[in-house]
């Protein structure tokens, strides 16, 4: 879930499934996640990277 700290830095909020799916299924102990938010007027287009951290 995308949400705003009061800055209007925008951050992302893990589901306990994809929580579950990290670490069981991709085996993903660590992870660091980038989130980048763009709109215009009538569109909007959000990425999320996942980095493994070793």
């Amino acid at each position: 879930m995308f949400q705003k700290k009061k800055g209007g830095k925008p951050y992302l909020t893990l589901s306990n499934n994809l929580k579950i799916i990290l670490k069981r299924k991709l085996k993903l102990k660590k992870v660091k996640i980038f989130l980048s938010l763009s709109d215009e007027r009538e569109y909007s287009v959000a990425y999320v990277i996942t980095q493994k951290i070793k």
